[in-house]
């Protein structure tokens, strides 16, 4: 899975490779070999070990490249505690209260292995209006019409879909940047405002 079979296998005729190249390249393959299911870490799906063809020649190491710097991480540091994040927004105390009690029941059964960090993604990662969403959220709390009407336009499809997509095009960046920083093993949303735009950052970071 981590040969790029699209390359030749060995250097071009006349061309020697760069010696730092081929030793990072064998470290890859080797610290691969011994973390096995651990390499796979970063996806959270097991995978079995690398086995390789005892046919296999020097020159063959050349064409295995890094996935990714946290998945090569995660291979040379199988102890490494995997990383749960957990979304929110303080829109009332609920959703926060809820993902503490999680976290919390989470460290003192798993706290040796999983680490667990509790983002109010919207206003600490997303820009004008989104990062002041808790400010609007309570004004809306105090006036009951205004409230039922942002109510009633969030259920009314072609309304969704415009907020869904102001959504997309203003505070993907920052939520982006959000999953860059934790780089987590496992996302948990606990608000339903949480879910739509993260989902689609998490699908482009997959890719």
């Amino acid at each position: 899975a981590f040969a790029n079979r699209d390359r030749p296998r060995g250097p071009p005729d006349g061309q020697v490779p760069n010696r730092a190249m081929v030793v990072g390249r064998a470290l890859f393959v080797a610290a691969s070999l011994l973390a096995g299911a651990h390499v796979s870490a970063a996806t959270g799906s097991p995978t079995a070990p690398i086995q390789l063809p005892a046919s296999t020649k020097s020159s063959s190491l050349l064409s295995m490249l890094p996935l990714s710097f946290s998945k090569l991480r995660d291979a040379l540091l199988p102890g490494r505690k995997k990383r749960i994040l957990i979304l929110i927004s303080d829109t009332g105390g609920g959703h926060r209260a809820s993902a503490q009690a999680l976290a919390g029941l989470i460290e003192r059964h798993h706290g040796d292995r999983l680490e667990v960090s509790i983002v109010d993604v919207w206003t600490s990662y997303t820009g004008w209006p989104f990062n002041g969403m808790v400010r609007q959220y309570r004004y809306m709390q105090s006036r009951p019409a205004l409230w039922y009407t942002m109510y009633k336009a969030s259920a009314f499809p072609p309304t969704r879909f415009f907020f869904n997509s102001v959504q997309r095009i203003l505070a993907y960046s920052g939520i982006r940047a959000c999953l860059d920083e934790y780089q987590p093993n496992l996302i948990i949303s606990m608000h339903p405002l949480c879910q739509t735009v993260p989902l689609q950052a998490l699908a482009a970071v997959s890719r």
